[in-house]
């Protein structure tokens, strides 16, 4: 199983935040893979199956570089609602659009009231279409292989859960 999280920092010598650095151990131990990507970088001796991707907070990106990263359609309007001619302009003109301006490619996507009934086959290929590589819903859940990179669920991970609580709900999922 590969995990796919999103964090506001990684940073073992964050005095508010340092915990998680054990929890992405404690993941690494039980999967093939941890992706994170957080806001911000600081210290960290993660395994060699923990890839870290940073938002750029640690050098100072801009706001507009997070957007860039992690990008919503410009009206945030339900795809699953509209013909495919919207669906066509709101996901792939707008995303070329803020590539022109930022200079950079995006390649994550956010599906805005990403539900399960707001994200349908034709939004899932648009966004395909379209270049991204991956595309997150709001729908908690563990991000499963079956369901692809075009539709990662989200995870809900509680700071105050404690750490063997953690440790079984992964290994429920793993086995």
């Amino acid at each position: 199983m590969r995990i796919l999280i999103i964090t506001q920092k990684v940073d073992l010598d964050d005095p508010l935040l340092g915990f998680f650095h054990r929890w992405l151990e404690e993941f690494a131990e039980h999967t093939e893979c941890v992706h994170v990507v957080c806001l911000e970088e600081g210290r960290h001796t993660l395994p060699q199956n923990v890839a870290v991707t940073s938002l750029g907070k640690e050098r100072g990106a801009s706001r507009l570089e997070y957007l860039a990263t992690f990008y919503h359609y410009a009206s945030h309007r339900d795809l699953a609602s509209v013909d495919a001619e919207t669906i066509e302009r709101e996901v792939r003109e707008d995303k070329l659009r803020i590539e022109r301006q930022i200079g950079r490619p995006i390649t994550h996507f956010a599906y805005p009231s990403g539900m399960q009934r707001h994200v349908d086959e034709r939004s899932v290929a648009a966004v395909g279409a379209a270049g991204y590589r991956y595309a997150f819903t709001s729908t908690i859940d563990f991000a499963e292989p079956a369901k692809g990179a075009l539709r990662v669920s989200r995870t809900i991970v509680d700071p105050d859960m404690p750490l063997w609580l953690m440790r079984l709900w992964i290994m429920a999922r793993t086995t």
